[in-house]
């Protein structure tokens, strides 16, 4: 009896945090369902597996800092804004994040383009990427202390280490010299290989208002839009909606 009465003590020390917590409830199925010693320790072990993957989840979300809580599974489709049901149930895997393929949602402000980035970057952080959410121009603030700080290298190393970046409100002003440099340097050292998020009001071929320098609005828009996967989102401002007391929050 002592040794059963250590237990809690025991696991904690361990760190089985999973079974600990499972374990009163796996006792009483144990004796209803009269498992096998090997079937006991097998449920046990996928309880622990099943919280450390939680935890992990936990803290990629926390890291990603997203801005709203928003799934793809939850979204509202039964709003016409021209996104087909296939595309989102196929992005839904994230098989975009391991193909390094970007995806840039475009639309008039107030359709969900935010929402749906987050979802899009939840689902990724679901399947154990490392997302990162920045609005663009937080972003750039973020870039401009680290280059004064002497640490500019180092946030770039980080930012290439996420699988996902979603870069929220692109095209809102036109950028100076220096923080088209900035934009380059990121979408550079993540193309190919890792996915960017983009949402934006301007369309593609208006880009070059934003990015006044031609040569570094083709090598950013290049490295942006070549292989992304382009969603146009229409329809009514949720904003309005929700001023009209027809709607309340977008999906």
């Amino acid at each position: 009896m002592a040794l059963v009465n250590t237990t809690p003590e025991l696991l904690s020390e361990l760190k089985l945090h999973g079974i600990k917590e499972s374990l009163p409830k796996r006792l009483e199925e144990l004796a209803e369902q009269q498992w096998s010693p090997s079937e006991f320790l097998n449920l046990c072990l996928e309880d622990e597996k099943l919280h450390r993957q939680n935890l992990r989840l936990l803290r990629r979300l926390k890291a990603a800092s997203f801005p709203i809580v928003s799934s793809l599974e939850n979204f509202d489709l039964t709003v016409d804004r021209k996104l087909r049901k296939s595309t989102i149930r196929e992005l839904a895997g994230a098989s975009f994040v391991t193909q390094g393929t970007n995806i840039l949602i475009a639309g008039p402000t107030g359709v969900g383009k935010t929402h749906l980035a987050c979802a899009l970057g939840q689902a990724a952080c679901r399947q154990g990427f490392l997302t990162l959410f920045f609005s663009l121009n937080r972003l750039l603030e973020k870039m401009a202390l680290a280059r004064a700080q002497g640490r500019y290298l180092s946030l770039l190393k980080k930012l290439t280490a996420a699988s996902v970046i979603v870069l929220d409100d692109f095209g809102l002003r036109a950028l100076t010299p220096l923080q088209l440099q900035d934009i380059y340097d990121l979408v550079d050292g993540r193309v190919e290989s890792l996915s960017t998020i983009v949402t934006t009001q301007l369309p593609v071929e208006n880009w070059r208002e934003i990015l006044p320098d031609p040569v570094l609005c083709d090598a950013i828009t290049d490295r942006i839009v070549q292989k992304a996967i382009i969603l146009e989102m229409e329809g009514e401002s949720y904003r309005k909606k929700r001023f009209k007391g027809s709607h309340t929050d977008p999906p």
